[in-house]
């Protein structure tokens, strides 16, 4: 009774808890719920119920073996054990305890899903903001994003179809006039809910939610549609899922188009591009321990090692994968194809045989669902989606209601030791995240004392956790104590060797102990090289780690490292920064290679010169001209071999009317860049002002050598007919240039003025 009781709270409350902004945290509160719910759990005798499903204890057992062999600890066990706790619990429930949990739990997700609608609506109307939510940002009621709301609706789509087509109809004469048996209230209840759980989920724009929307309801529509006696069902069914989804695009178009560009974008985040990528360096983990894996909770530890370098590239510094967003090649890393395959038969070995007219097929259509949604995104390790997945996995095929037993005493003996564990890694958790709350608040108002008190605490009370050291780091570092913050950097790399951030944190701080200590601490200076070395292994695309790591190594007279650092680049990361550049012309310096050292000096100075360049051409844009010719002019001083310098000081002069100073400089740019049309068209402009006939032709001529029917080739060649006096000939030019380039309005202008004339 107690585990029932316990699975209906979870099935109406989880969903709740998990909208309160605390489980946003980095030190996320769902280890505590992973600890809770397996507290709780393991109190009954659940998992002595094996016998029924032995593919459930393998699988638990390799889990536990793999955990000790990787030393993860139990806390990385507790996703499996709930979930096998969950499932058999499940399993064992009875076809009655089926129908209430159906009823309210997904009577809850359709609350849930009104809220949101509600929601959007409102932010549409009065705020702007975007349906669901913007991505990062977390609105109660929506599971934290809009990925997290559309899979937990998707697993609740199919059951309130199933529960609108089981309703009975109206009691009574049981037909009108026409034949029709009539609906029952019920029927139209459910029905309601189905449209305001499949409304959110299209428009969250979850692309793994949308998918297992699909998924579900196609797969209710084939099995309850076609054995449905005639009635009004069969009409109202399909019409008023097409008015009510017409009446969502009429409302909210942008929000449609926005779901719609998640299947297309390759530049946001998480976007197939780069979750190909992931799968990528996943299969290389898979590849090096293909039968058992690596150990249940290493993914995000040892994924870095195998990041493949375009995801390196856009993900940048500090954004770490977490999870595979594919769960089957997730679970693949941590316990290996062995553990995969177990996996896949305990979830979804009894779908064929539920897949009939019954409450058990909205379960097995709902395991489905999930089951798509765990091909896209991350929902096995996350307590909610988690335990719905386990949940509707077991209640597919229920069997006879568990009778009440006793257990030898040592097995309860140990389910209630496990038991009270698990509840002790949940206090923990929940304090570690009561301290490291304020902790992250107050550094981030820079206040460090008081950062560093709570986030000690954190520390004290918290397993091992490298958020938390990397903020005490910050912490101790702000207030000058650089010793201490490499101590607690230290813990961070230590917990994740192969992320970048961690090893990044560590050779920083320890280059300042180089620097202050006047390159004398060599310790420091050894220190700092190897863990950059460490980032530019899991992220070769790190700029400040290269020239930090180049110029360290060479101080130590390590030649060969710092060759790693500067030379052993990957292609596409050009073009490089002035000072990576000026740090490879001191390398070839002390090797003695005087020609590569000054073409890398003359990169650097073109670098230099193209970054004052837009800065000079941000001055101009705000109209600081003066400001931004003095800028132009120290530019060309420093780098007269620049073309782009010159191109833009002599626009900047011919702007304030220094028409003679103008031409030198295009006529520079000319010697620079013989193939600049930029060059050749101003030049003829500034010929055309200073009355130079011959020049200007002679210049037009060039510009029609580079591009011959470009619109600014056409525009100047009209005018120089028109300035020879040729108007005939200008005016047929203009009406080229107009019959080719219709929207140039320069051009219509410029012809209305000459035919006037």
């Amino acid at each position: 009774m107690f585990s029932r009781i316990g699975l209906l709270s979870l099935g109406a409350l989880l969903p709740l808890v998990l909208s309160f902004r605390l489980c946003a945290d980095p030190l996320a509160p769902k280890q505590a719920l992973w600890g809770i719910a397996g507290g709780i759990l393991l109190a009954s005798p659940a998992l002595t119920r094996f016998r029924s499903e032995p593919a459930l204890f393998i699988l638990l057992a390799l889990a536990g073996a793999m955990s000790l062999a990787a030393g993860t600890g139990f806390s990385s066990l507790l996703p499996w054990i709930v979930g096998a706790a969950v499932f058999l619990h499940a399993r064992e429930s009875g076809a009655r305890f089926a129908g209430k949990y159906a009823r309210l739990a997904a009577a809850t997700a359709a609350l849930i899903a009104l809220y949101a609608l509600s929601q959007s609506a409102w932010n549409r109307i009065f705020t702007g903001i975007r349906l669901v939510n913007p991505f990062g940002e977390r609105v109660p009621g929506t599971l934290g994003n809009p990925t997290f709301l559309a899979d937990y609706l998707a697993a609740f789509l199919p059951v309130s179809l199933t529960l609108m087509s089981l309703a009975r109809p109206r009691s009574g004469r049981g037909l009108d006039p026409s034949g029709w048996t009539r609906p029952s209230a019920a029927f139209y209840i459910w029905g309601a809910a189905s449209l305001a759980t499949f409304a959110a989920i299209i428009l969250s724009g979850s692309k793994g939610g949308q998918l297992a929307a699909i998924i579900g309801g196609t797969g209710w529509a084939l099995i309850f549609l076609r054995v449905m006696p005639p009635s009004r069902r069969r009409v109202l069914i399909p019409a008023s899922v097409i008015l009510f989804v017409l009446g969502i695009l009429a409302v909210t178009p942008s929000a449609f188009m926005q779901s719609i560009s998640r299947w297309t974008s390759s530049s946001q985040r998480f976007s197939f591009t780069q979750r190909i990528d992931i799968l990528r360096g996943t299969g290389r983990l898979v590849a090096r321990s293909p039968l058992v894996g690596h150990g249940p909770g290493t993914f995000p530890a040892l994924f870095p090692r195998e990041n493949p370098a375009s995801l390196a590239k856009s993900l940048g510094l500090t954004l770490s994968v977490n999870h595979a967003h594919n769960d089957y090649a997730e679970t693949a890393s941590d316990l290996g194809l062995a553990g995969l395959v177990l996996l896949i038969f305990i979830l979804f070995r009894r779908i064929p045989s539920a897949l009939k007219p019954g409450l058990g097929a909205g379960f097995a259509l709902s395991t489905v669902s999930l089951g798509a949604s765990m091909a896209t995104n991350f929902a096995l390790f996350l307590p909610s989606s988690a335990f719905f997945i386990w949940m509707h996995a077991g209640l597919s095929a229920p069997g006879k209601p568990a009778q009440p037993s006793r257990f030898p005493l040592l097995t309860r003996v140990l389910l209630s030791l496990a038991a009270l564990f698990a509840g002790f890694l949940s206090v923990q958790t929940l304090l570690a995240n009561a301290y490291m709350r304020p902790g992250q608040e107050a550094l981030e108002a820079g206040n460090g004392p008081r950062a560093e008190s709570f986030l000690g605490k954190a520390v004290l009370v918290s397993p091992p956790e490298r958020h938390i050291f990397q903020l005490l780091g910050r912490s101790k570092e702000i207030q000058g104590k650089s010793g201490e913050a490499a101590a607690a950097y230290d813990s961070a790399w230590r917990l994740a060797p192969y992320l970048p951030i961690t090893a990044f944190n560590v050779a920083r701080v320890q280059r300042e102990i180089f620097l202050r200590s006047g390159s004398r601490d060599r310790a420091a200076l050894a220190r700092a090289v190897g863990a950059l070395q460490s980032a530019i292994l899991a992220n070769p695309y790190l700029t400040d780690a290269r020239e930090w790591g180049g110029e360290l190594a060479m101080q130590s007279g390590d030649s060969a490292v710092a060759r790693r650092f500067l030379l052993e680049i990957p292609p596409d990361l050009a073009p490089l920064s002035p000072q990576l550049h000026n740090l490879r012309a001191r390398l070839y310096s002390s090797e003695g290679k005087g020609a590569d050292a000054e073409r890398e000096r003359q990169m650097a100075r073109e670098q230099e010169g193209r970054r004052t360049i837009s800065e000079a051409e941000y001055l101009m844009k705000q109209g600081k001209m003066a400001e931004a010719e003095k800028l132009a002019r120290e530019t060309v001083k420093i780098n007269p071999n620049l073309g782009a310098g010159w191109e833009l000081l002599g626009y900047l002069l011919h702007t304030r009317g220094a028409l003679p100073e103008s031409r030198r400089c295009y006529q520079r740019l000319e010697i620079l860049e013989p193939g600049s049309l930029a060059a050749q068209l101003n030049l003829t402009l500034l010929s055309l002002r200073a009355g130079d006939r011959i020049n200007a032709r002679l210049h037009l001529e060039k510009a029609r050598i580079i591009s011959p029917i470009s619109a600014e080739v056409l525009l100047a060649g009209a005018r120089v007919l028109a300035f020879e006096g040729n108007k005939p000939e200008s005016l047929a030019e203009y009406r080229k240039l107009i019959g080719l380039y219709p929207d140039n309005d320069q051009a219509r202008a410029e012809l209305r003025a000459l035919e006037a004339r």
